[in-house]
């Protein structure tokens, strides 16, 4: 992870020596243009890191930054789930999780609705228990967004959390990577 001139560049090691690099850019993209090889070394030279070196981009993509909510995910007999309800930052990596999730629970609530029509109420429960979520979640992507992007600069805030001089393990160890996993 790196930040130079307020923009950040993060590289995540994955499988067979691959590795994951996001770079945020200024101003619109052209999301119908593949950007290739020349194009990210530009964008890290600007940046100031001449001495990232990495090979031809295997996939490629451009995501917006930006956390979006319904304010209801009913409306009568209509139900929103997944990105139909909610995009989170993709930096937070809780979009499709939250997603699947919501999908499974309205599923479940439908086929007991149909199977006895006096269980409605738990078409209601889960459009009031999976915004709830979805509003932590919206909380969560938006903080690590600012952090990441050093936006955040309340030190005594979420970037308490991640000060080297900070003994507080327990959040290192335990609620952060609930919060990663969507498992909180």
């Amino acid at each position: 992870y790196a930040v130079q001139n307020n923009r950040f560049a993060i590289q995540i090691p994955m499988n067979n020596g691959m590795h994951r690099i996001l770079i945020s850019l200024k101003g619109t993209v052209d999301r119908k243009r593949d950007l290739n090889y020349n194009d990210f070394r530009l964008l890290l030279n600007e940046m100031g890191f001449y001495n990232l070196f990495f090979a031809n981009p295997v996939w490629t993509s451009a995501a917006p930054i930006f956390n979006r909510l319904v304010d209801y995910f009913q409306s009568g007999r209509i139900f929103l789930a997944g990105d139909a309800a909610h995009l989170f930052s993709p930096i937070g990596g809780q979009g499709l999780n939250t997603g699947v999730q919501d999908a499974k629970s309205l599923a479940w609530r439908l086929k007991a609705c149909l199977n006895s029509p006096r269980l409605s109420f738990l078409l209601q429960e889960y459009a009031t228990r999976r915004r709830n979520y979805a509003l932590k979640v919206k909380w969560w992507t938006d903080s690590l967004t600012h952090l990441i992007s050093r936006n955040e600069r309340n030190e005594n805030g979420l970037l308490a959390h991640f000060l080297p001089d900070n003994p507080n393990n327990h959040y290192l160890k335990t609620v952060l990577p609930a919060l990663l996993s969507g498992t909180s």
